[in-house]
């Protein structure tokens, strides 16, 4: 008898159903080029094939566009490294599920202002949202913003790393600058109901974030962030909790085109039940092409995250059949 009374309590609960979150998923760099171009050139899929699955099951997939789209402008010069993302192949960013992406970081301008104008041109010919950079400082600080089962979600995209040529002002192309001017101005300026405000900062391999980033970050959140994520160093940086709210200092790397045997990465993913109600999950990532042959893979294996945040839990749980771990604050949260 109560096996029936709780079948049809189940039942009952699928028919009236409760409300399905929003999930917005967020990782680090993506840079399908460089030593993963000659993968791609045979099968412009070939790095989301073992995660497209999961980008597919979000409302919103967020990354950041670590090379401008371009096959026109002129190489910076005395740049050690400098990318580019062939145009006929960006495609498979859209195909593979990708919704948005920052252009807010150091190698947007390695092809000048033809290759932003360019990556510009095709990633609205995709219908993939962008942030962090324009033709001027104005467009540069436009947020990327979505609406998803009538929960707004704006993206606040910032670099904060050299060279400072690629920083633009109000009559040069470049991106917009993280200092706690812009971050306020643009915070209290966009009107929506989630706001992940995203860095590209710190210094590369560094697993520790450092003493501007906490306070930019603290800052962002005291004048309304709901989230703060940031990447540039290919490593993860630590999870902290800050006034309730997480900080996710590096989300490290998720698809980049080198042999170094040193990055990693994790996606950060929110379930968005209403302007007042979210829950964050991490989801760790295999990588590297040693660890998946340049095909980023959802992995089970939390130890590299949990070391560097030793006062926040992790509740394991599954997600479209991934193992994802919700964050909640531990024993330690910032005041």
């Amino acid at each position: 008898m109560f096996t029936k009374l709780f079948t049809l309590l189940a039942i009952l609960g699928q028919i009236s159903g409760a409300p399905k979150p929003v999930i917005v998923l967020m990782g680090g760099d993506l840079m399908p080029s460089g030593s993963l171009l000659e993968f791609v050139e045979k099968e412009p899929l070939y790095p989301f094939k073992n995660i497209m699955g999961l980008l597919r099951s979000a409302d919103v997939a967020f990354f950041n566009l670590e090379c401008p789209i371009t096959d026109t402008g002129t190489p910076v010069k005395g740049k050690e490294y400098i990318f580019k993302f062939p145009p006929h192949f960006a495609w498979a960013l859209k195909k593979a599920g990708v919704t948005g992406v920052t252009l807010a970081n150091n190698h947007i301008m390695d092809f000048g202002v033809e290759g932003l104008a360019s990556t510009i041109r095709v990633l609205d010919s995709l219908g993939i949202g962008h942030c962090g950079a324009g033709m001027n400082i104005d467009s540069a600080r436009k947020p990327y913003t979505v609406t998803a089962q009538g929960i707004k979600i704006a993206f606040l995209c910032y670099s904060n790393t050299l060279p400072k040529s690629y920083w633009a002002d109000s009559n040069k192309a470049g991106t917009i600058h993280g200092v706690e001017k812009n971050i306020k101005y643009d915070l209290e300026h966009v009107n929506a109901d989630f706001k992940v405000v995203v860095f590209h900062w710190s210094s590369e391999l560094l697993d520790t974030p450092k003493l501007y980033q906490r306070i930019l970050a603290h800052y962002a959140i005291d004048h309304g962030a709901s989230v703060v994520i940031g990447h540039h160093p290919h490593v993860v940086q630590p999870i902290e909790f800050y006034k309730g709210r997480p900080i996710f200092y590096s989300l490290g790397n998720f698809i980049f085109g080198s042999y170094t045997k040193k990055a990693n990465g994790m996606l950060t993913m929110v379930k968005i039940f209403s302007k007042d109600s979210t829950d964050f999950y991490v989801i760790p990532l295999k990588t590297t092409y040693w660890t998946s042959k340049f095909q980023t893979t959802p992995s089970d294996s939390l130890d590299y995250i949990k070391r560097l945040s030793p006062g926040v839990n992790f509740i394991p749980e599954k997600f479209a059949g991934y193992a994802a771990f919700r964050v909640e604050p531990g024993d330690t949260i910032s005041k």
